[in-house]
């Protein structure tokens, strides 16, 4: 399909989308060039697998619908943040100061 991408990574996002259908992990039912990119209808077998995947893509995508799809992103994106947050302090800054003068 030709269409207009907004960026690269959503033409890459795309590409993904289309080569997994060829695999037979999910079927690509509709695509539609939008001026931000492209909406694809995936049909697969099931929502945690595509949430997986969707969530590979990193910011490359966004789901749409359905909720349930949505809420199993932003589940898996609260944990693996909570594993950063956590783990890391925060940065150390250093700086020089001069000419300072106390009582």
């Amino acid at each position: 399909m030709s269409g207009a991408f907004s960026s690269e990574e959503a033409f890459k996002a795309h590409q993904r989308a289309r080569q997994m259908a060829r695999f037979g992990r999910m079927r690509l039912v509709e695509e539609k060039a939008e001026p931000d990119g492209v909406v694809v209808t995936l049909l697969a077998y099931s929502l945690e697998w595509l949430a997986r995947w969707v969530f590979s893509l990193g910011s490359m995508a966004e789901v749409v619908a359905p909720e349930r799809l949505k809420d199993l992103i932003a589940t898996e994106a609260r944990q693996v943040a909570a594993k950063y947050i956590t783990s890391r302090k925060a940065p150390v800054r250093s700086f020089q100061v001069e000419n300072v003068v106390t009582d």
